[in-house]
């Protein structure tokens, strides 16, 4: 169980670093971020099935764009830093977690571990 939890952590890691990896190319290419968002939200194939199943998904995803131009705008030229220090932290989170999580587990299977049953007085061996 252990090693199965290592592993998850192992891989949250890998995606965590290729999540930040491609935000630190982001920040470090498109550093405005001020191109034409409302033209590529307009193109979105399927817009109409998506409007069935989350009514308003535009609004907020033109929201969440207006936000993230607003945050790259005043972040500026610190944004690679910025990058590596939520990279950093999310890393320290992860192992954190991971390993409170073992050690949990670890003070729980010596308290409440299988233990072998008594063997009765007087048996015959």
């Amino acid at each position: 169980m252990l090693i199965a939890l290592w592993i998850i952590t192992l891989i949250a890691i890998v995606l965590w670093s290729l999540f930040s990896w491609g935000l630190y190319a982001l920040a470090t290419t498109y550093s405005p971020l001020h191109w034409n968002v409302q033209a590529l939200i307009d193109r979105i194939p399927y817009a109409e099935s998506f409007d069935l199943w989350f009514p308003g998904w535009q609004d907020l995803l033109r929201a969440a764009v207006q936000l993230l131009q607003a945050a790259s705008s005043s972040i500026g030229d610190a944004a690679p830093t910025f990058v590596w220090l939520l990279w950093g932290a999310g890393v320290v989170f992860m192992l954190l977690a991971s390993g409170a999580i073992t050690l949990i587990g670890r003070l729980l299977a010596r308290e409440f571990g299988s233990k072998p049953p008594p063997s009765p007085q007087g048996a015959a061996r």
